[in-house]
C-alpha cells in the first residue's frame, strides 16, 4: 500500500494534488489506528470481564466424593473463550499488545515513507527551480531579470545541496530520475513564447514567484512533520531564503 501511494504521487506534477492525496492517506491510517485500539481496549474488556465472571461463578466442591456417581450432570461443551481466568487474561493482553505493536510499525512505515516522499519532493522542486533561473541567465536582458535569475539560482542550489546531504545522513537517497522529476516542458514553451514577444523576464520574473510559492508550502508543511534534526536545519535555511528571495522581487 505504501509503495502503490509513493509511486503515485511520483506521478502527479501538481504539489497541490499530492499533498491532498497525502493528507487523504494520513486521516485513513489515523482512522484505521482509532479503529484497531478501541477493538483492542474493547476485546480486552469482554475477555476481563468474562475472566471476571468464570471465576465468580465457579460452584464450590462438594461434600461427598460420590457425588458425580450419585449426580451425573452433562459436562458443558468447551469454547474458544472457556478456560481458567487466568488464561483468559493471557489472550486478553496478548491481543492487546499484539495490536498496539502492529499499529506503532504501521505508523512508522507510513510515516517514514510520506516523509521521503516529501523530502524528495522538494529536491525535484529545487531542481526545477534552479534550471529555470539558468535558463535567464542565458535568455534575460534588464538588469532585474539578470539579478533575479542569479540570486535565486545561486540561493536555492546551496539549499538543495545542504538538503541531500542532510538526506544522506538519515538514510534517504535521492535518484536522478526523482531529482528531475519535475522538469515541465510547458515552462520552457512559456518562455520561448514570451521571448518571442519581447516579454521574456517578465515572464521569467512571474514562473520563479510562482515556484518558489508552490515551493515555500512545501517546505513549511515538510518542516512541521519531520524529526530529523539536521534535515530540519535544512528546511529552516531554504524556509529563510526562499522568503527573502520573494521578499526581494
Amino acid at each position: 500500500m505504501r509503495i502503490f501511494v509513493l509511486y503515485f504521487c511520483s506521478l502527479l506534477k501538481n504539489y497541490k494534488h499530492y499533498i491532498t492525496l497525502l493528507l487523504i492517506c494520513q486521516l485513513v491510517f489515523l482512522a484505521m489506528f482509532k479503529y484497531l485500539l478501541g477493538f483492542a481496549i474493547f476485546t480486552s474488556y469482554r475477555l476481563c470481564l468474562i475472566a471476571y465472571m468464570a471465576h465468580d461463578q465457579q460452584a464450590p466442591p462438594s461434600g461427598n466424593p460420590y457425588d458425580f456417581i450419585l449426580n451425573p450432570q452433562q459436562q458443558p461443551k468447551r469454547s474458544f473463550l472457556s478456560g481458567s481466568p487466568s488464561k483468559l487474561l493471557m489472550i486478553a493482553g496478548g491481543a492487546l499488545l499484539l495490536i498496539i505493536v502492529l499499529s506503532i510499525v504501521l505508523s512508522l512505515l507510513f510515516s517514514g515513507g510520506g516523509q521521503a516522499g516529501q523530502l524528495k519532493e522538494i529536491t525535484a522542486r529545487q531542481e526545477e527551480i534552479v534550471r529555470v533561473a539558468e535558463l535567464g541567465l542565458k535568455e534575460a536582458k534588464s538588469p532585474d531579470g539578470l539579478s533575479l535569475a542569479t540570486t535565486v539560482s545561486l540561493s536555492v542550489a546551496t539549499d538543495q545541496s545542504k538538503l541531500l546531504g542532510a538526506l544522506e545522513k538519515s538514510g534517504i537517497k535521492v535518484e536522478p530520475a526523482e531529482l528531475n522529476s519535475k522538469k515541465d516542458a510547458e515552462t520552457d514553451e512559456l518562455l520561448k513564447n514570451a521571448a518571442a514577444n519581447n516579454r521574456y523576464d517578465e515572464a521569467l520574473t512571474e514562473i520563479l514567484t510562482d515556484q518558489l510559492n508552490d515551493y515555500l508550502k512545501l517546505l513549511r508543511s515538510a518542516h512541521q512533520a519531520n524529526p530529523d534534526t539536521d534535515t530540519k536545519t535544512a528546511l529552516e535555511s531554504s524556509f529563510d531564503n526562499a522568503s527573502a528571495l520573494l521578499g526581494a522581487e
